[in-house]
């Protein structure tokens, strides 16, 4: 694991070259947020395709969905949110960031059913707009759960993963 170069230099201008451009952050932030859109799709599709649908366990069928989404959100993240990084080892790239996220899924696998139970208390017998309890608690918990999870994501693939140094990013 490659270590992030220090901020302490001889030449200070090379020091102020380390530190991001809020700008620049703001957008990746922000192309962060639209691959996270799609990334929720595909988990939340899957997640209620699996549960609602084929009627599996909330907790199987979560583990299906983050995983199916983690491949997704590692390509999309790499083309869109990290382009510069594509020069460097996928395989590498790979291994942190399924690190990451499997991080993220055990975070996200020990509240989802926690939340999921206190929101089925929560929302007994509540019917909105013709979806059941059920699925406002499951769905409930998982956003919940989930935004917990794409603050893990982004900063530690950010720092860990993509390694990008704010000297190589897009203007």
């Amino acid at each position: 694991m490659a270590l992030p170069k220090p901020l302490i230099t001889s030449n200070p201008s090379s020091a102020i070259k380390m530190i991001p451009k809020p700008k620049s952050e703001i957008r990746r932030f922000l192309r962060f947020t639209m691959v996270g859109l799609v990334n929720t799709i595909v988990d939340f599709g899957v997640l209620n395709l699996l549960a609602g649908k084929l009627k599996l366990q909330i907790v199987p069928s979560q583990t299906i969905s983050f995983i199916t989404s983690v491949i997704v959100s590692f390509f999309l993240s790499r083309a869109v949110v990290y382009p510069e990084a594509g020069k460097n080892r996928t395989s590498l790239q790979m291994t942190k960031f399924i690190v990451i996220n499997l991080i993220g899924l055990g975070i996200r696998s020990l509240m989802l059913p926690w939340l999921n139970r206190l929101f089925q208390v929560s929302f007994q017998g509540i019917e909105l707009f013709g979806l059941t309890s059920e699925f406002l608690s499951r769905n409930a918990a998982w956003a919940i759960s989930t935004s917990i999870v794409i603050l893990l994501n982004f900063f530690g693939n950010r720092v860990w993963t993509f390694q990008i140094q704010p000297d190589k990013e897009r203007r």
